[in-house]
């Protein structure tokens, strides 16, 4: 099994990357940093651009605009998470709807 990491990409700021045990790293110096220590399992690294057409991509396509920023803001640490929506279930709604093939 793989450990994951989202980078959450908003077009204006360097990207926030988030593991989904919640830990944050700001910018691509703090995650090479990271990535570069040693790790006992594989690293998976997915991007999710919050500017490149996400509508298109499953599960998020049937939110509004409004909600998704708000998750990616929540995912980003920007603003809390509400009661009854968690830091796991916004992991992996953006973790499955990555679309950006580079970082």
């Amino acid at each position: 099994m793989s450990y994951r990491i989202l980078g959450l990409d908003d077009d204006n700021h360097q990207p926030v990357f988030v593991t989904e045990v919640g830990n944050r790293y700001h910018g691509y110096r703090d995650i090479i940093n990271y990535l570069a220590e040693p790790h006992l399992e594989p690293i998976e690294v997915k991007m999710f651009a919050i500017v490149d057409g996400w509508e298109e991509h499953e599960p998020l396509g049937p939110f509004d605009e409004e909600t998704v920023d708000m998750m990616f803001d929540m995912l980003g640490g920007l603003i809390n998470f509400p009661e009854g929506l968690s830091f796991e279930d916004c992991f992996e709604l953006f973790w499955n709807s990555a679309n950006r093939k580079w970082w």
